[in-house]
């Protein structure tokens, strides 16, 4: 992959001024693309465009019409761009303006005319600062993933899968929409673990995750509930064919085997729910609902599927 070059924004109603700036930096190396604007009004339409390309913005603070304090108050209002740094260019002398410009975003000023020197010094610290925060976020955003993930499979973890089920639940509850919930148990995943190894195990469960991952939604989210132990949420689903769907996954792992070498050909078992088919106050009596439904497809000779309204219609003699 091409690194991109680093980009510069100036934006001054003076040409001559857009000019000079624009010469200074290309002269300093730092930047490879440089892009202005006549106004603020214009400069801001240019971030909304390109603002993931930017990475710094000299403005004017005195302008016609659309000045600098406007360009920092809408900039600010957009939070996709919050981030990129603004250095203001005034000749003024004015404190007020100056504090107002901090107050509305600026990160740092100077004063026309300035020296190359300047230019290129302070372009150089603002640059450090975004790296920085740019690092960081990209942290941050490894950490919130490896937070919410299961390190062996890749897909959600048992935490945060409750997470996004509460805020479905809500949403199904508030608006009358259908929700589903299946929790899906390899059968007999013990005996693999004893004949191949763990090793083998874990590669059977990252399989058996990329078949289930293959055939479901966009909008469906499926969860490691522990061990060998599945979750599938499915939005905007009735219970009837959240239970097609669920079948149709299971028809497919018993016919294919998960892994060729070893030659490993494994079942799973599930229990399925769904509201309004079946009444469910919470998330609790949901997940309830789904594992006693499990519980009866694995008593019932596992390789199935069975819903909850199964259940309540058809209990077993040791369901107790």
């Amino acid at each position: 992959m091409v690194k991109r070059g680093r980009s510069v924004l100036v934006v001054d109603d003076d040409r001559f001024i857009q000019k000079i700036i624009t010469t200074i930096l290309k002269e300093s190396g730092l930047f490879s693309n440089f892009l202005t604007a006549s106004n603020g009004y214009e400069g801001l339409k240019i971030l909304k465009e390109r603002g993931n390309e930017i990475d710094l913005v000299f403005c004017d603070l005195n302008m016609p019409d659309f000045d600098g304090l406007k360009f920092l108050e809408a900039k600010e209002k957009l939070k996709e761009l919050k981030d990129i740094p603004v250095i203001i260019l005034t000749a003024a002398e004015e404190k007020e303006l100056k504090l107002k410009a901090l107050e509305l975003g600026a990160n740092d000023f100077i004063t026309k005319p300035a020296d190359p020197a300047e230019i290129i010094a302070r372009a150089r610290v603002q640059l450090k600062i975004k790296q920085l925060q740019d690092e960081l976020k990209k942290q941050n955003r490894i950490l919130k993933e490896l937070s919410n993930t299961d390190p062996l499979t890749k897909i959600y973890n048992r935490r945060h899968f409750m997470d996004l089920l509460d805020r479905e639940f809500a949403r199904s509850m508030r608006y009358g929409r259908p929700l589903s919930l299946a929790i899906v148990d390899i059968d007999h995943f013990k005996m693999v673990n004893d004949t191949y190894g763990h090793q083998i195990g874990d590669r059977v469960l990252i399989e058996f995750v990329k078949r289930i991952k293959e055939g479901l939604r966009k909008h469906d989210v499926l969860g490691r509930y522990g061990g060998e132990e599945f979750t599938i949420l499915l939005p905007e689903t009735k219970l009837s064919d959240a239970v097609k769907v669920i079948e149709r996954h299971r028809k497919n792992m018993d016919e294919k085997p998960v892994l060729l070498e070893p030659w490993i050909h494994v079942t799973f078992s599930a229990g399925v729910t769904g509201i309004p088919d079946v009444e469910a106050e919470s998330v609790d009596d949901m997940i309830k609902q789904a594992d006693l439904a499990l519980y009866n497809a694995k008593n019932s000779g596992r390789n199935r599927v069975i819903s909850y309204k199964e259940v309540t219609e058809n209990p077993l003699k040791n369901n107790s």
